[in-house]
């Protein structure tokens, strides 16, 4: 099917597009074929495994495409745990290769709920394909048939073969991608043949045709050019034998006649009508009989935005839709784009009609619902249909009185039309479902703030949801009307701009608006006044109410229900980037179901963005704008109470699931939540670890809130509650923002228990920091507030951490007392897990000591206590503990059995920098046991773990070894 060389559908070039690419150098990802990725022309070899990866990454190019997704389509079944660390596996081995081929920015980045690829548009052969199958499209619109015909030989030249070729039999979704892929090339074959049958090729290309049809026998637009090429040719009879097959075809494989157009076209043949000549001669218009009436043609698109930029991926679905609506017997097609206001839906829904335009030959309807323009009422269907049959060319006198029968009369009008129909700002589904045809032909295109459930569920509506523009399209939007010259010479300016912008449409457009009316003015000056989050809509005001973004947002904020709207302005109180729908009742002291129901209701009026299941959030712009209304509205008071709720809400579920993952006694005293407060529960240490790892970010901007507002005992217990997940997990840059918050936070307090432990947990951070000096410091400041408040399990972890501290300097002489004292401590508090954490630390000191048994012996009491304590993870840390102890005796077998255990038990519990110390120690043990190649297996992975930045002399050891193994494995 895809010979080398010449193939009937690409015509030989002097210089392929394809070279051309390559010749500039840089990264270039094909999906035109097998799975490609090369470097300045240069292929950069593709495991099949990670092609499939590199493959759905790709043809979701600068989207995020979630974990969840990702695994779906590699493995097709649910998501596991150990899928995940598969995928985690892939992607790191997938940003290598990318990093390979380009190692200038980081092309491969994570970005919750999963993974983005970012690609130039040529650098991805795909986009590159869409491009100039646009281009060629436009060119043929305008009359250009040669250079239409050359743009779409150009776009099939980058095939190298079928699409996906290498992965299609691993993943069914792949296949069905390639398959998506096939039917968009052979459209532009099909697009090529309409040009060159333009420029009078008609000859040369029946052949070709014959070829293609018989590869493609129900592909009525191909039939249809094979008969048109063949009468040109002076085969009338073919022509006519041709259209006999198709019909035979059709009703053997399908049971349909041929479509309206090939039977038009077939009657036109019949009757030698003058206008099938050649180009240039047609008297009739295309797809319709010779001799019909004329009827009105209403052209009635409003002009397209002259600055349009990006929106590639929206107009390629768009695009898509062609497709469908000229599927035989097709229904009529209907797309909704949606989006919050200010995010383009009218702007691409017009510059996406004006390009499709001259394929619905019967014109365009257009009208404004205004289903929310606050200045006048929503524009009726009875309203919008008789504007339609004016525009239809219907008298006057003959519009019928009812709004029945003019409705009747409308449907009966466009019933055998092919119209492009725009709906625009549309309120609902019941104020569209009347202006709906009820035949084949037309496509519907609506644009709402609205999700429009009811017409997807009911009348196959496809929706095309609009966010916010990436980064690299806002700068288009910018560069389009502000030329690139201006935008280069301020890049720090430019990106500026586009955050304070929130990559809204508008807003950039706004923006771009103010900075061309001052041509002298420096973009930095604008990007400064915009740095005031208070009076960012100030800067965004034209003194337009359909264009000022306040304005417009003020639409979908009047039609909200007071619930809603009072939960829109609460909103602006939560400081983390995104609130679930428990927290969200917190903030409004609402039942769950009530505060699923306005953020639902605020969702659908776009004033929020549901981005994954059940988790909700607005960009910084909105967050403005509910600040506005709440200052309006609600008094300080009220604000107050809200973000006290909140964060009661944050406190008590944090501190709850902390106690799933390290169950301490007695750790804080909470004070009681405050009503309206509605804390959740973990019940299980995976259900606390989930928690966390979803309400990360969250916790991190909650500590901060309540360090600004000094609500300092907020503050601090937060940051304690959450220091131990973050500790797990690994998230220590983390960890240490928010500590030393807690620290000043307690410093105002003056409160030696939250002193202690603000000290105590820096003392941990410097030891994990590789500064043990300034953690003997930390800890030694916690001890004293410990004392004088007598709390027995800071006391404890203060010792313990003193102990470890001086391990970490060599002296175990010194360390094993503080971790004796530490073993005293939470003996007397009844903190099992505690004192078995403290036997492993006296166990390790006494190996470094070199009393390996007494070493082992404490370590298995830590042990026992684990398993009275129902403890996992701190289990983990006492079998590293007695494979240490073995290592160090020179049992290496029964060290690897101990030291697998733990690694195992590590890394079901998802203990990142555990898991890393585990996998070191279990590597040592693999080469002292002379198993280099599983040494090195492990040493590996905790590279992996750590990052490289993790500030340990533990890693410069295992790298200096792994280089020394290398360097003997190649000797």
């Amino acid at each position: 099917m895809y010979p080398a060389g010449k193939s009937y559908w690409c015509a030989a070039r002097s210089v392929s597009t394809l070279n051309k690419m390559t010749e500039a150098g840089g990264l270039r990802v094909g999906l035109l074929g097998p799975v490609q990725l090369s470097k300045a022309g240069t292929p950069v070899p593709v495991p099949a495994g990670l092609g499939v990866l590199l493959a759905a990454l790709a043809l979701s190019a600068n989207l995020v495409v979630s974990a969840d997704a990702l695994v779906a389509i590699i493995w097709a079944g649910d998501a596991s745990r150990d899928r995940e660390r598969n995928l985690h596996s892939r992607v790191y081995q997938v940003r290598r290769l990318l990093a390979a081929a380009d190692p200038k920015a980081p092309r491969l980045v994570t970005q919750p709920p999963g993974y983005r690829l970012n690609l130039a548009a040529h650098e991805l052969d795909v986009t590159v394909f869409d491009n100039l199958a646009a281009d060629g499209r436009a060119a043929l619109r305008a009359g250009q048939s040669a250079q239409a015909a050359g743009l779409f030989a150009d776009a099939l030249e980058l095939w190298r073969g079928a699409a996906l070729a290498d992965v299609c039999a691993l993943s069914a979704r792949l296949a069905a991608a390639a398959a998506a892929l096939e039917e968009r090339r052979l459209t532009v074959v099909e697009d090529k043949v309409e040009a060159e049958l333009g420029c009078g090729r008609h000859g040369e290309l029946t052949p070709e045709l014959v070829a293609l049809v018989a590869e493609h026998p129900l592909r009525e637009r191909l039939r249809g050019q094979l008969m048109l090429a063949l009468y040109r040719s002076g085969r009338q009879a073919d022509a006519l034998a041709a259209y006999q097959q198709a019909r035979r075809q059709l009703a053997d494989q399908l049971g349909i006649d041929p479509g309206p157009q090939l039977r038009t076209l077939q009657q036109r043949i019949l009757n030698s009508d003058p206008g099938l000549g050649q180009p240039g001669s047609q008297t009739t218009k295309p797809g319709r009989p010779a001799g019909q009436r004329a009827r009105a043609v209403p052209r009635q698109l409003p002009a397209s935005v002259r600055s349009f930029a990006g929106r590639q991926a929206e107009l390629t679905a768009l695009r898509n839709l062609i497709q469908a609506q000229q599927a035989p017997h097709g229904t009529v097609v209907i797309s909704a784009i949606g989006g919050t206001g200010g995010v383009g839906k009218t702007a691409l829904a017009l510059h996406w009609a004006h390009r499709v335009a001259d394929r619905f030959p019967d014109g365009q309807l257009f009208v404004n619902l205004r289903g929310y323009d606050p200045a006048s009422p929503p524009v009726s269907p009875a309203q919008a249909i008789r504007g339609f049959l004016d525009a239809l060319g219907v008298p006057g006198e003959a519009v019928p009185a009812s709004e029945e029968a003019r409705a009747g009369l409308y449907r009966s009008l466009v019933a055998d039309r092919q119209l492009l129909i725009v709906l625009d700002n549309a309120r609902d589904a019941a104020q569209i479902r009347p202006l709906l045809p009820a035949s084949a032909g037309s496509l519907v295109l609506v644009t709402s703030r609205s999700p429009l459930h009811g017409l997807a569920a009911t009348d196959n509506m496809t929706a095309v949801p609009l966010g916010l523009v990436s980064t690299a399209e806002a700068a288009g939007i910018l560069a389009a009307r502000l030329g690139r010259d201006r935008l280069a010479a301020e890049p720090l300016a430019v990106a500026e701009l586009i955050k304070r912008c929130c990559r809204l449409p508008l807003a950039l457009a706004i923006v771009a608006a103010r900075a061309a009316a001052r041509p002298e003015v420096p973009l930095a000056v604008l990007a400064e006044a915009m740095a005031d989050s208070s009076g960012v809509l100030d800067e965004l005001d034209t003194g337009d109410p359909s264009t000022s973004l306040r304005h417009v947002l003020s639409w979908s904020y009047a039609q909200l229900s007071a619930v809603a709207a009072e939960m829109f302005r609460l909103l602006s109180v939560h400081s983390g980037p995104d609130i679930s729908v428990p927290a969200a009742a917190s903030l409004a002291a609402l039942s769950r179901p009530a505060a699923r129901k306005a953020l639902t209701e605020l969702t659908d009026a776009g004033l929020l963005a549901e981005q994954t299941p059940g988790r909700y959030s607005f960009h910084d712009l909105l967050r403005a704008y509910a600040a506005e209304q709440a200052a309006a509205a609600c008094s300080q008071q009220e604000r107050q109470a809200a973000l006290h709720r909140v964060l009661d809400h944050y406190l008590h579920s944090a501190v709850a699931a902390c106690l799933r993952l390290v169950p301490v006694v007695s750790p804080i005293e909470l004070a009681g939540q405050v009503t309206g407060a509605q804390p959740e529960t973990a019940a299980s240490y995976q259900a606390a670890m989930s928690w966390f790892r979803t309400e990360h970010s969250v916790l991190i901007a909650a500590v901060q809130s309540a360090a600004a507002h000094r609500m300092d005992r907020h503050a601090w217990q937060l940051a304690w509650a959450a220091g131990s997940y973050l500790r797990i997990a690994g998230h220590i840059p983390d960890w240490l923002l928010i500590a030393r918050l807690a620290r000043d936070a307690a410093s105002r307090l003056g409160d030696d228990v939250a002193l202690g432990w603000a000290y105590n947990r820096l003392g941990i951070l410097q030891a994990i920091a590789a500064d043990p000096e300034g953690a003997i410091r930390s800890h030694t400041e916690a001890l004293a507030h410990f004392e004088r408040a007598g709390q027995l399990s800071g006391l404890g972890s203060t010792r313990l951490g003193l102990a470890y501290a001086r391990g970490m300097l060599g002296q175990p002489q010194a360390a094993y007392p503080l971790a004796m004292q530490a073993v005293e401590a939470y003996q007397a508090a009844g903190d099992l897990h505690g004192l078995a954490i403290s036997l492993t630390e006296a166990g390790h000191t006494q190996v470094q000591l070199g009393n390996f048994e007494r070493g082992r012996s404490l370590c298995e009491q830590a042990l026992g206590y684990c398993n009275q304590a129902g403890h996992e993870a701190s289990a983990a840390a006492a079998l590293a503990g007695i494979g240490g102890a073995f290592l160090a005796l020179g049992e290496h077998e029964r060290a690897i059995e101990s030291l697998t255990e733990a690694v195992a038990i590590a890394d079901r519990l998802d203990v990142a920098y555990a898991l890393g110390d585990n996998l070191c120690r279990l590597g040592d043990a693999y080469d002292a046991a002379g198993q280099p190649a599983a040494a090195c297996a492990a040493w590996r992975r905790a590279l992996a773990i750590y990052g490289d930045d993790y500030p340990s002399d533990r890693t410069k050891v295992i790298r200096a070894r792994l280089a020394e193994l290398d360097r003997a494995k190649s000797a």
